[in-house]
């Protein structure tokens, strides 16, 4: 159960990492 809640976690960061990534770019063009 533990390892399956890290994956979620670690998903999760990564999802936010690449949302934020993203709305970084879309500053930079605007």
């Amino acid at each position: 159960m533990k390892a399956l809640e890290d994956r979620m976690v670690i998903k999760l960061g990564g999802l936010m990492v690449v949302a934020i990534g993203a709305m970084a770019t879309l500053i930079k063009i605007l």
